[in-house]
């Protein structure tokens, strides 16, 4: 079997020279470059040398996986605000479960939006001698979205009345 093989290769003279040609230009440049000689040895030494370094790779993604974690359980923070015509309150649940709680009188409530050049946002709310920061998780969009939505809803609760 394995002489048919052969002896069909054999026939095919252009493949067989082309394999030859091929081994010939191969074996010249390993043996006239040294680098090629030299790379495996030089895989195993970084190999070998690399085996002390393993415990840091472990300290590396001990540390990323911890840092996904604190990500994931600061992502559980959430505000609540309600506006009724009798009280404006706002909630923030920690992931924790510790409450913060602010409430006030929604006529007394001003709502400060405010916006640096850059495009940065800052949003609070002043009443009764106090302000309170808020929505700070936000992006600046979606701080320009419930400025304006609380702006709304303040109104509303105030019955169309502006302060």
């Amino acid at each position: 079997m394995l002489s048919a093989s052969l002896r069909w290769h054999r026939r095919d003279r252009s493949l067989y020279q082309l394999e030859q040609r091929l081994l010939h230009a191969l074996s010249r440049n390993i043996t006239g470059n040294g680098r090629i000689i030299r790379f495996p040895r030089n895989l195993i030494d970084f190999i070998n040398i690399n085996y002390s370094l393993l415990g840091f790779f472990g300290v590396d993604v001990l540390l990323v996986y911890i840092a996904f974690k604190l990500n994931y359980r600061s992502g559980r923070l959430y505000e609540t605000v309600d506006v009724t015509p009798a009280k404006f309150s706002w909630t923030r649940v920690h992931p924790s479960g510790r409450q913060e709680q602010f409430d006030c009188n929604p006529y007394w409530a001003r709502l400060n939006f405010r916006e640096w050049p850059d495009g940065r946002t800052a949003l609070s709310i002043a009443a009764e001698g106090k302000e309170l920061a808020f929505a700070r998780f936000l992006t600046d969009d979606e701080r320009r979205d419930l400025a304006s939505a609380l702006r709304e809803a303040l109104l509303a609760a105030r019955g169309g009345v502006r302060i």
